[in-house]
């Protein structure tokens, strides 16, 4: 199949896609800052049960529990994954199936702070002790997140055809495996940082990545202080922060402004 494109959904501030697993529905946030593809295993913690629920009989056949479990961390919450093979539909005329196909189901979880969810994650690329991704199991050869219209938000995952023309200018992104990353997030060349409309003096290079599964803006404690009290580079406390803009840095030398406002 070509591609295939999900409607999204506003869940709590993020945007959801479903899709159907071993003929069970769900629903999860479209999150391009995580790798797998989850479905909610407790049947109500989370939510009560919007998610969709993972029974916990196993299943014959391709379908069945790979006798593994890992903790998975994620920005609002710590889950305890265990990990399966059956079958993920997504799409609805055009539907894109993966059989057998590997996942996982949040049996329970612990959150930080922030509201606890189930991802759709859509990273690619891994470094080979991470277990398989969603989209290098459905071979996928480029993805679009559709904002344009708030009425008819879209997800677009293509296995043959890519959607930036060879003479765009867009952004080019650095793969941060090669920096001890055990995933490649879209991540693109900080150019600069301005904070309360003062440029920040960078002393180290940079990168914001692009990550759908999070509201706003979060800085790194490198930049910002383990106690958020500043640094040298950004000698303000979080709490005065209160307008920011990042440039990133095109192909052709050109830049594309980020910017995001304190609540």
């Amino acid at each position: 199949l070509p591609s295939v494109v999900l409607p999204l959904t506003p869940v709590r501030g993020g945007l959801a896609a479903s899709y159907v697993v071993d003929g069970e529905p769900f629903v999860g946030v479209v999150d391009t800052g995580s790798p797998f593809l989850l479905v909610d295993g407790t049947c109500g913690e989370v939510s009560r049960g919007r998610w969709g629920c993972y029974p916990r009989l196993a299943r014959p056949g391709p379908q069945g529990s790979l006798n593994d479990a890992s903790i998975e961390g994620f920005g609002g919450q710590e889950t305890l994954v265990e990990w399966r093979r059956g079958r993920v539909e997504l799409g609805g005329s055009s539907t894109l199936k993966l059989e057998p196909a590997v996942f996982g189901v949040v049996r329970s979880l612990q959150r930080r702070g922030g509201e606890a969810a189930i991802y759709l994650g859509l990273i690619k690329h891994r470094q080979p002790i991470i277990r398989p991704t969603f989209l290098e199991q459905c071979d996928a050869r480029a993805l679009r997140v559709d904002l344009r219209y708030p009425d008819a938000r879209t997800l677009e995952v293509s296995t043959r055809r890519d959607f930036v023309s060879p003479d765009a200018d867009a952004v080019p992104l650095v793969d941060l495996r090669r920096l001890g990353a055990p995933v490649e997030p879209y991540a693109g060349v900080v150019r600069s940082v301005v904070v309360n409309g003062e440029t920040v003096r960078l002393k180290r290079p940079a990168v914001a990545v692009i990550d759908t599964g999070t509201t706003g803006l979060t800085i790194s404690d490198s930049l910002l202080g383990d106690g958020f009290g500043g640094t040298d580079e950004l000698p303000l406390p979080g709490a005065a922060i209160r307008h920011v803009d990042v440039e990133l840095e095109t192909e052709s030398g050109a830049s594309v402004t980020l910017g995001a406002d304190a609540r």
